[in-house]
């Protein structure tokens, strides 16, 4: 096939979102699910989706949204982007402990929004025959507590002090509440919700954690709440075959941060784990290859395998699918964004020069702002993010130490903490260390084995997309996994 062939293949966009609204059948046609993701979502226990940012947990939401007709789905997104986490401390007047202040915050707002979705269904049924639901439904309506527009205004209309009164009409329509009771307002929206067998399944997506991560202990005491709410509402659901789910999307990274005596158990119980790097196998049985040629294949309306039509075997001294996938963080994202830069000057037959100028554009224009964004909220400031990078360039060599780096931050008297700025960089894959195993340098990085961290004893490498653009000298062309078995 010639060039204009490959121009034509649409490999994706920047996110799922802007893949449904210009490119849905991407997401219908063009989306692999090797492990059956999407019937685990929908029908399966598992709830919490969790992968390394543009890892696909929005893809799956999308994709969920857009066979909703088809699966007989009601399906609402509702994104924590403009969250006000200060919200929550109105929302309980009682003196308890933050987790479980924030737990029952959470149930709150979640039952809350279930209602919502429950009064767009015609055909909702009372389970005792009370209509418990419309009748709480009604007075939500009344109080302008419903229609939701997102979960930010929600939050801020159930905390406002001024509902105090109002609120508890729901059950006491004619008397007057000298004091505000949020127990007698969540049992009631919790018995609406529980009274209700909805006509379609209702599943409601928790999404946005990406914006909101942060190291401020409010913010995550907030979140665990969420993780906790949403076990206690999904176990609910499922012991009385109800038909409804809340699917909470969270980033690796800030999953890690949240403190919870249960965390674990919520994760090896209910979490659904979105990693891509797959080792030793042919390209083609690579699902991030698999991926690709998906899409060309919407594209093309054929089944081909792009790496073996349009691209040499080999580049410089590796297999050019290697090559290829060393630039990127082994995520969906990274690598439609460098196949884009590279559909943008494919030449056939491609070159090693045509790759590396791609390669380059891809690294300015998208990786080098992606990694800033995800070091915003976790480091200590911006001018931290901003003086790590300075440093690193500074060196002049894309493989250096801990030590090192403190050494050459003090002699330029760059004031930023080295300590906590390369396990960020180390765990967003910016970085990797570097082990010496029978003589012979074996590079980890995070995307690679999801559990391996940071060792401020080994040397560090830079990310390989990441070092032409820190003007640093070097390279990795030939990088060994370290063998954890």
């Amino acid at each position: 096939m010639d060039a204009s062939s490959f121009k034509k293949i649409n490999f994706g966009e920047s996110s799922a979102e802007k893949e449904k609204a210009h490119s849905p059948n991407l997401l219908l046609e063009g989306f692999l699910d090797e492990r059956g993701d999407i019937n685990e979502v929908i029908a399966g226990a598992r709830f919490l989706i969790y992968g390394q940012k543009g890892s696909g947990k929005s893809a799956i939401c999308s994709r969920v949204e857009l066979i909703a007709d088809s699966r007989n789905l009601s399906v609402k997104t509702y994104t924590l982007e403009r969250l006000n986490y200060n919200a929550f401390e109105g929302m309980d007047t009682k003196k308890e402990a933050p987790e479980i202040k924030n737990t029952r915050s959470w149930e709150m707002v979640l039952h809350t929004a279930l209602l919502g979705m429950y009064s767009n269904d015609p055909n909702l049924k009372s389970i005792s025959g009370k209509k418990k639901a419309k009748q709480v439904i009604k007075e939500l309506q009344r109080l302008n507590i419903l229609p939701i527009d997102d979960i930010y205004s929600l939050v801020k209309k159930v905390s406002k002090s001024e509902l105090t009164a109002n609120v508890e009409v729901i059950k006491y329509k004619n008397e007057t509440q000298k004091k505000f009771d949020y127990t007698k307002l969540y049992d009631n929206l919790r018995v609406a919700v529980n009274d209700s067998q909805p006509s379609k399944k209702c599943i409601l997506f928790i999404d946005g954690l990406d914006s909101v991560i942060t190291t401020r202990d409010n913010q995550k005491n907030v979140l665990s709440g969420l993780l906790r709410a949403s076990k206690i509402i999904n176990e609910e659901m499922q012991t009385n075959s109800i038909n409804v789910k809340i699917v909470v999307l969270c980033r690796t990274d800030l999953l890690n941060m949240l403190s919870d005596p249960n965390k674990q158990k919520i994760i090896d119980d209910y979490g659904l784990e979105l990693n891509w790097y797959q080792h030793g196998l042919e390209h083609i049985n690579i699902n991030l290859i698999k991926l690709l040629n998906l899409r060309a294949k919407t594209s093309l309306e054929k089944e081909i395998d792009i790496f073996s039509e349009f691209f040499p075997k080999t580049t410089g001294n590796k297999e050019t699918f290697k090559f290829i996938l060393d630039y990127t963080r082994y995520i969906p994202r990274d690598l439609i964004r460098l196949m884009n830069e590279i559909k943008k000057m494919y030449v056939k037959p491609m070159q090693k020069n045509h790759f590396i100028t791609a390669i380059k554009e891809y690294s300015s224009n998208y990786l080098y702002g992606e990694i800033r964004d995800e070091l915003f909220g976790i480091a200590e400031s911006e001018e931290q993010v901003e003086d790590i990078f300075n440093l690193l360039s500074e060196m002049k060599k894309y493989r250096t130490s801990q030590v090192e780096l403190q050494n050459k931050a003090k002699e330029l008297g760059i004031d930023v903490n080295v300590e906590n700025m390369l396990p960020l960089l180390f765990n967003i894959g910016a970085i990797g260390n570097v082990k010496v195993i029978n003589g012979k340098d074996m590079y980890s990085f995070k995307f690679r084995e999801r559990r391996t961290v940071f060792s401020p004893k080994d040397e560090i490498v830079i990310h390989l997309a990441l070092q032409n653009l820190l003007k640093v000298r070097g390279g990795y062309e030939n990088v060994k996994e370290i063998d954890y078995d």
